[in-house]
């Protein structure tokens, strides 16, 4: 099993499928959790979709829990546009690892 489980939330703007992509290309991602409000599909294997009532519910939190099986959960708590450089997700996976860090903020 790959070591890493990315959520974020759902966009309806165009970013979010250029987003989503880097991470499902990513040799460490195993899982990409969209949190959504209604129905909707991605078009990447490693996607899935949970629908929630707010990013901020405890209910939210307890069931993102319940579906990760990953040692290590991305959250990205905001519907942005984010490009990783080439190495990014490694080093934090790598600092994470090394340091055995509960949390990395950046």
């Amino acid at each position: 099993m790959l070591p890493v489980t990315v959520f974020l939330p759902y966009s309806p703007e165009e970013y979010l499928l250029p987003t989503v992509k880097q991470f499902s290309e990513s040799s460490l991602v195993q899982q990409i959790i969209v949190a959504h409000e209604g129905a909707w599909t991605l078009p990447f294997k490693k996607c899935i979709g949970m629908k929630v009532n707010g990013l901020r519910s405890g209910a939210t939190w307890n069931a993102l829990l319940r579906r990760v099986k990953t040692k290590y959960l991305l959250v990205i708590n905001e519907a942005q546009s984010i490009t990783l450089n080439k190495a990014a997700l490694e080093r934090f996976y790598s600092l994470a690892r090394d340091t055995q860090a509960g949390m990395l903020y950046s």
